[in-house]
Formats: structure tokens, C-alpha cells, sequence
């Protein structure tokens, strides 16, 4: 009956509270009791979830300072139906006499009840502590239920006050509770009664603000901000009451809000200021510096900051900076790894930085070298950085370089590159081949070729570091992307860089593409098929770009020997490698795309063939400053789609591009039998597109091609190989079928009608 009629009250109080305004209007103090405290914001869902807690006991509100625990209490005061007993506790509460006095005052207070209705012998006040048992009597002899509010519990240290508090949640009456606000966790024995749901929790987690209830404190205090502002301002100080007021004495007379907001951290002056008085001035001397110290690390664990710190004792001091102090939060509820607040880890980082750089440094190169061990590759990189450890880093990041190619990856990785000087990264051999990779990814291959040979310089000028052979094996790998001796050294600068790498090492992937487009340009498709086929296995799961090209490269020896049907699974499996990692925006995946757009054209699917050609057309733009074997390959790929597709124009203006490629790649006889094979493809669509008189033969055709060049009707013969006098005939054909006085005018009617390409009237691509 009793707890029926308490949800009863409980319900109508929360729905009381619900239809009240935003303001509440307080009680006289003479009846409240309650510390004078100016509200600045209401924090409604807070107070609708304390008046819910009636079949409670004891509430405990706990959170280090700024998060509002008065605040709070007070507006709960303000709304509940029964009486609030208040009692700021002071350093000499730890004396259970003194405790007990201070309650019996606050108790008595209340109109109606005197020294006269407390007549129990036993546990009068006087000499003798009052104890819980009386101090429950007490309560129950209130007219209604009543709330007792002790605030500042963290100031009680003795055994037995705090003893005291939790026997007296023991003895209340229904329908009263205790309530205990301290900035950190009581020395009491709780775990009973949270599972018997006796105990109420709040904590700093629960009472940080949203971004509703952080604009009107900011407005209060005289800041006003957009929505962005206001949401990157409450994730800066993660809602923390305290921390959002001092921001706007910060910030409000800014004239750059957006930058300053941005900028805004714990190492701000009034921030500091205040973390430093009131959080780090409670705690010991050894806890600062051990919270100091670790500062750098964004989680911390008891393995972690013993290695640090070189000291055994991290789990002890830990879980008290996060049970007692509420300095750290757990992460999980294993009590295993712990984070700062990110304002306080600012202020503590800037003071380590300014006050110990060097044992800062130390920190992070020992936390570097045990996150790397314990495979958490990207702290290990971060830590090295910030150490500026130019060696350690570029050896990380080149033994993870796969991982660091992904382009979601990119803004990490540039912010970790830009802590080091262009010095700094030519003489590490490791950050050099990084950057230079880095750059062949994205089709600069002068950069990666400048970065490659800065590494090589590096690493003849100094110590061979453990990972030589392969640092040794990437630089080759450049020199066989870009071909400048040609296609048959390009096979072997892969094949030595091979032979250098370990044989699960991951550029051996790398390596077997080379090696097979080597092949495959010469003349060795079967060689080629095998070496891309190891390509394949090698880098599946692991360089989905290299799997991607090893099989648009397979895609392309299929199509050499008319396999349509092998054509299209490979290039199926070659897009799914992209789509799947997300590289549909790489230079690499240019080629990919075009040998897709061809084989759905060939097969008769116009819409999907075209929507590959553009993907691929838009790529090609961007990798001009790629391998020239590359640009033909991908151009004669796109031309052979555009000429199934009807776009003659398209298809001779790609030519005319693979066309200037191929003199800069004079050892392949198979890109130029390609060229001619697509050059032919186009000439006979094109006679095929032509009707009645104006029907013009292949060796028109051919002639046709040349008329827009500088070559004299000898050349063109010298080319052909026919005569002056064939060339001339063919070329007065030419004229009279298409219906032209000249050779220019000749070229600019074959122009607009797509027969052949001219760089006056198309883009080059």
C-alpha cells in the first residue's frame, strides 16, 4: 500500500513538473533551506528522471565540479511535493557527532518541528553521536515524506561517517531518501544496494548538456552561435556545464568565431585556469604527475602507462583516478582502459610539452614502440610522429604502406607526413619510398620517381636499416612503372625487385604486375597470363588496386584472344575489387573502367558501357603524369568502346593521344599492333556509317587519316608503303567524295562528320 502510494506521488509530481514553464518559481529560501544558486538553465530531463527515483533510498550524484550537481538539486527542490532538508557538508562532518548534530538542524528546521518532538533517551543530542537509527526515527516523525541533501559528501574521509551515511539509508521511512552530491565517488559500500535497486546513480556522463541546453547557457552568458558552431563547441568541451561557460567568456567577444570555436581547448587561458584550481589542485602531487605524463596517450591502460612510465603500479592509480577522483572515464566495464577529458588532456599535454619536452618525447617513443607490439599500427605511427621520430615513423609507415594507400586514409596520413621537413623525409629512406608511392598512387610519376631517388641516395649514404631488400625492391618498382628504358627492362626491374622481396612480403603482388604487363606488351601473353594470375592471389584481400589492374590486365590478354566471355568475368572481378574498397576515384581505376566500357559494349550493353566510359574518361584527365604504356593501354581501350558506341569523334580523339604515347614506348610491338587493330576497327565503322557516293574504301580511309598531319604525300606513301602517285589518286578521291577542293577542306568535312580526329576541332585526351 505504502509503495503504491508513493508511485502514486512520484507520478503526479513528474506530471506536475512536465506542464510547468521552463522558469520555475522558487519557494521562499526560509522554507527551502537550500543554498542560493543562480540557474542558468533548467535541466528539465535531468529533474524528470530524479523525481522518478522515489522507491530509491539513496541517490548518489557524483561528477567533478562544473557539471552542475547543485544546480540540479536545487531545481528538483524547487518541483518535488515533499520537503528538502539541505546540508553543505564541511571538513569537520567527518566527526559522526558533529554530522549527526548538522542534521538534527537541518531537520528541525522545517516549520513545526522543534527539539520537543525528538524525545527519544537513546539517541538525544547530546554527548553521545545520535546515530542512524535515531536520525531515521527523526525523519519519520515529519509530517510527510522528506528529502535529505547532503552536498559536498567529498569533503567526509572518515570510515565512519561515511559507515554512518549508508546504516542510515538502512532506516528511512518510505517515501523519504537520502541524496548525496560529491565531485568523486564515496568511500562507501554500494554494491548492495545497486542490486537491489535501492541506489540511484547519476554521473558526469548523465549530466552534460546537449546542444539544446548548452545554446541557452551559452546565450545566458552573453554567445550566440550557429548550429555548426554550437555543435562543434559542445563536442570540444563534450557537454561539460563548466567548461561551455568558460568557452563563451572566451569566446564572445571574438571577431572570428568560426576559427576561434574551431581553435578552442583546454590549454585556453580561463580553462586552464579553472581545471588547473579545481581539478588537478585536489588531487596528490604523484597523481598529477602520473596524469600529467600519460597526458599524450588518448587511452590509457595499466600495461600501457607501466611501459611508459617504467613503474608497476598504473592499475592501482588508475582506478582510483577514475572510481574516486572521477578524473578518467572507463572505456567498457572492464575497468581495463581508461580516456581524459579532452579539455583536461589539452591543458596537461601543453604543461608536459612546456615543462619536460624531453621525457615527453620518451613517453611517446615507448608508447610507440608498445602499441606497435601489441599491433595497434596506427598509435604506434601517431606516437612516433608526435615524438618526431623521423626513422621510427617512415620504417612504420613503410612496413604498413598497403594499409596507408587507402585513400580514406589521406588526411591522416598527410597531417603525419606535414610534422616533417622535406630534409627530414629525403633523408629516411622509409618516409621517402612512402611519399614516392604515395604519389604513384595518384598518378604523379614524376614525384614518385623525385622520392625514389631520394630514398636511394639515403640509403647508400647510411646504415642499411633492417627492411633494406625491400626498400630496395620499392625504388626498383618505380623505375619499372615508368618505363624509361623501355618494356623489356621494365620486366626485369620487377623480376630483380621480386627476387629482393620476402616471399609473403606484400610488394611481391606488386612485382607480378609489372612483371606481367612486361610480358604481355613484348609479346609473351601466356608468360603474362601466369605471372598476373600470381598477381591476383597474391594481393586479393590485401591491395585491392593491385588485384583490381591484375585482372583488368587479364581482362585484356582474354580480349587479345577473342575470349569475350573469360573478358568479362575478369573485368567484372576487376570492378568489384574497386567498388569494394572504395577506389572508384583513383587514377589507377581509369584503366579498369575503360577495358569494362569495352567488353559491355562488345556485348551489347549500351548504358552500362557508357556510364564506364565516362568514370573512365573523367579518370584519365587526372593521370596524365602516369606511365605512357598506361595512358595507351587505357586510350586504345576507351577508343575500341567508343567506336562500338558510335563516337567516332570520341574514338579518334583517344588515338590521336595513345598514338603520341606510343613514341615515348618504342619496345612494344603489341601496343602498336593494338593501335593499328583499333585505328582498322574505326576506319571500318566509319566506311560502314557512309552511304552511296560518298562511300569511302579502307585505303581511302587510311589515306584519310594522315591528311590532317604535316607529312607530304611521299611521307604518307614512305608510311604506307605505296607510292607517290597511289597516295595522290587515293587522296583526289578522297576530295571528290567528300565533296572538297583542298586538302584542309577535306580534313574539316571528314572532322565534323567524326571520320577522323583534328586537333582543331576536339580536345586532346
Amino acid at each position: 500500500m505504502q509503495t503504491a502510494q508513493r508511485d502514486t506521488a512520484g507520478a503526479i509530481a513528474l506530471a506536475q513538473y512536465a506542464q510547468t514553464p521552463a522558469t520555475v518559481p522558487a519557494r521562499p529560501d526560509a522554507e527551502r533551506h537550500l543554498p542560493a544558486v543562480h540557474e542558468f538553465v533548467p535541466r528539465r530531463r535531468l529533474v524528470r528522471r530524479l523525481i522518478g527515483t522515489r522507491r530509491a533510498p539513496l541517490v548518489l550524484i557524483a561528477a567533478p565540479t562544473g557539471y552542475g550537481k547543485t544546480c540540479l538539486l536545487s531545481e528538483w527542490a524547487e518541483v518535488d511535493d515533499r520537503r528538502f532538508a539541505w546540508v553543505t557538508l564541511e571538513p569537520s562532518d567527518n566527526d559522526v557527532q558533529q554530522l549527526a548534530a548538522r542534521i538534527v538542524q537541518a531537520l528541525y528546521a522545517f516549520e513545526g518541528a522543534d527539539a520537543t518532538t525528538f524525545r527519544d533517551p537513546e539517541s538525544r543530542f547530546g554527548p553521545r553521536s545520535v546515530g542512524a537509527p535515531g536520525l531515521a526515527r527523526l525523519l519519520a516523525q515529519q509530517p510527510r515524506p522528506i528529502v535529505l541533501v547532503l552536498d559536498d559528501v567529498q569533503v567526509l574521509q572518515s570510515p565512519e561517517a561515511l559507515d554512518a551515511l549508508r546504516a542510515l539509508v538502512g532506516h528511512l521511512p518510505s517515501g523519504s531518501q537520502l541524496v548525496l552530491g560529491s565531485r568523486v565517488r564515496p568511500e562507501m559500500c554500494l554494491g548492495r544496494l545497486r542490486a537491489l535497486h535501492q541506489l540511484v546513480e547519476l554521473h558526469a556522463a548523465d549530466l552534460v548538456m546537449d546542444e539544446s541546453e548548452a545554446g541557452m547557457l551559452l546565450g545566458a552568458a552573453g554567445l550566440s552561435l550557429h548550429p555548426e558552431q554550437l555543435a562543434t563547441l559542445v563536442r570540444l568541451t563534450e557537454g561539460w556545464p563548466a567548461a561551455l561557460y568558460l568557452s563563451a567568456l572566451s569566446l564572445r567577444d571574438e571577431p572570428d568565431l568560426d576559427a576561434q570555436v574551431d581553435r578552442f581547448a583546454g590549454d585556453d587561458g580561463i580553462v586552464s585556469d579553472y581545471l588547473r584550481e579545481e581539478l588537478i589542485g585536489g588531487v596528490s602531487g604523484d597523481a598529477a604527475t602520473f596524469l600529467r605524463r600519460t597526458a599524450i596517450l588518448d587511452q590509457l591502460s595499466s600495461s600501457l602507462c607501466d611501459a611508459v612510465l617504467e613503474r608497476s603500479d598504473s592499475a592501482a592509480m588508475l582506478q582510483d583516478l577514475a572510481r574516486r577522483q572521477l578524473l578518467l572515464t572507463p572505456l567498457g566495464k572492464t575497468d581495463e582502459w581508461y580516456r581524459c577529458h579532452g579539455l583536461l588532456r589539452a591543458m596537461l599535454v601543453r604543461e608536459a610539452r612546456r615543462d619536460d619536452p624531453r621525457g615527453t618525447r620518451e613517453v611517446q617513443r615507448l608508447a610507440s614502440e608498445w602499441h606497435a607490439s601489441h599491433g595497434d599500427q596506427d598509435r604506434a605511427v601517431a606516437h612516433a610522429v608526435m615524438a618526431h621520430d623521423a626513422s621510427r615513423a617512415g620504417s612504420l609507415l613503410w612496413s604498413n604502406l598497403p594499409r596507408y594507400l587507402d585513400h580514406r586514409r589521406d588526411q591522416v596520413v598527410l597531417g603525419w607526413l606535414g610534422t616533417f621537413t622535406e630534409a627530414e623525409m629525403a633523408n629516411e629512406p622509409g618516409l621517402a619510398l612512402f611519399a614516392a608511392h604515395r604519389h604513384l598512387r595518384s598518378g604523379d610519376l614524376a614525384q614518385a620517381e623525385y622520392w625514389g631517388h631520394a630514398a636511394a641516395a639515403a640509403l647508400a649514404g647510411s646504415e642499411p636499416p633492417p627492411e633494406v631488400d625491400s626498400l630496395r625492391a620499392a625504388i626498383l618498382l618505380i623505375d619499372a612503372v615508368a618505363a624509361r628504358h623501355g618494356l623489356v627492362r621494365m620486366g626485369e626491374d620487377a623480376t630483380r625487385a621480386f627476387e629482393l622481396e620476402s616471399e609473403h612480403g606484400p610488394w611481391r603482388a606488386v612485382c607480378r604486375l609489372y612483371q606481367g604487363v612486361a610480358s604481355h606488351l613484348t609479346g609473351d601473353p601466356i608468360g603474362a597470363r601466369e605471372l598476373l594470375d600470381d598477381g591476383v592471389r597474391r594481393s586479393a584481400g590485401q591491395m585491392p588496386s593491385i588485384e583490381s589492374l591484375c585482372n583488368a590486365q587479364l581482362a585484356i590478354v582474354a580480349l587479345a584472344e577473342d575470349d569475350w566471355e573469360l573478358a568479362e568475368e575478369r573485368s567484372l572481378a576487376a570492378i568489384a575489387s574497386i567498388e569494394r574498397a572504395d577506389l572508384g576515384t583513383t587514377p589507377s581505376a581509369a584503366l579498369v573502367f575503360a577495358v569494362a566500357a569495352l567488353v559491355q559494349a562488345r556485348l551489347g550493353r549500351a548504358d552500362g558501357a557508357k556510364e564506364l566510359l565516362r568514370r573512365a574518361t573523367r579518370l584519365l584527365l587526372t593521370s596524365e603524369g602516369y606511365a605512357s604504356w598506361y595512358g595507351e593501354e587505357t586510350r586504345i581501350m576507351l577508343a575500341r568502346a567508343c567506336a562500338r558506341l558510335t563516337d567516332m569523334r570520341g574514338a579518334r580523339s583517344l588515338l590521336a593521344g595513345a598514338s603520341r604515347a606510343a613514341r615515348r614506348v618504342p619496345d612494344s610491338p603489341i601496343l602498336s599492333a593494338w593501335l593499328d587493330q583499333a585505328l582498322g576497327e574505326l576506319d571500318s565503322a566509319a566506311a560502314a556509317a557512309l552511304e552511296g557516293s560518298s562511300l569511302l574504301t579502307l585505303a581511302e580511309l587510311r589515306i584519310l587519316r594522315f591528311l590532317p598531319t604535316h607529312l607530304s604525300f611521299r611521307e604518307i606513301g614512305d608510311r604506307l608503303h605505296v607510292s607517290t602517285n597511289t597516295v595522290k589518286s587515293q587522296a583526289h578521291a578522297v576530295y571528290r567524295k567528300l565533296d572538297a577542293s583542298s586538302r584542309s577542306e577535306a580534313v574539316a568535312r571528314a572532322s565534323r562528320v567524326g571520320l577522323i580526329w583534328s586537333a582543331t576541332t576536339s580536345v586532346d585526351l
